[in-house]
């Protein structure tokens, strides 16, 4: 049954190389120095490709990535598989650092660049969940019971594939 439930790439400045060669060429002018400084370091960071990499990888990771802001619909629900439900409702828990007792459910996420699972199952509270995302829950799971006659998706069956999950609803 399913369950319930880069710091680096911030930093590099090309300002560094910059500001090593005037002190080659000039060493006589330290009064120089800390004027290119601030000018070369918001003409040189890389900030217009952080920014969007981080939103756009991330935002393609989730199968609902409004998840905690938006109520989901039940006819975008009625497109998806019955993992992709499973997977989508727990999607709520990894986003608040739940681990997993299931394998597959724990690879799954393990794969996306957003996830630190950081809370056992046995200490995480739901009492962390807002009201939308309480929402969103419950009609996950009750559109995975009704598929599945109150069964729910089959988690570590032989076979199982994480890569045929479906995001950005």
């Amino acid at each position: 049954m399913c369950e319930l439930a880069n710091p680096a790439d911030e930093l590099p400045w090309a300002g560094e190389t910059e500001n090593t060669q005037p002190e080659t060429q000039a060493p006589p002018q330290p009064e120089t120095q800390p004027q290119t400084q601030p000018e070369t370091q918001p003409q040189a960071p890389p900030q217009p490709e952080t920014q969007p990499q981080a939103p756009a990888s991330t935002a393609s990771e989730y199968i609902f990535p409004n998840v905690d802001t938006q109520l989901i619909s039940e006819s975008v629900v009625a497109q998806l598989t019955l993992q992709e439900i499973c997977y989508a409702k727990n999607e709520v828990y990894a986003r608040h650092g739940r681990k997993f007792v299931s394998v597959e459910l724990q690879q799954y996420f393990m794969s996306r660049s957003w996830y630190q699972g950081t809370i056992e199952p046995a200490a995480f509270s739901a009492s962390v969940f807002n009201s939308i995302e309480n929402q969103n829950i419950e009609l996950l799971a009750r559109a995975e019971n009704q598929r599945s006659n109150n069964n729910g998706y089959a988690l570590d069956q032989p076979g199982y594939d994480i890569s045929i999950v479906r995001t950005g609803f």
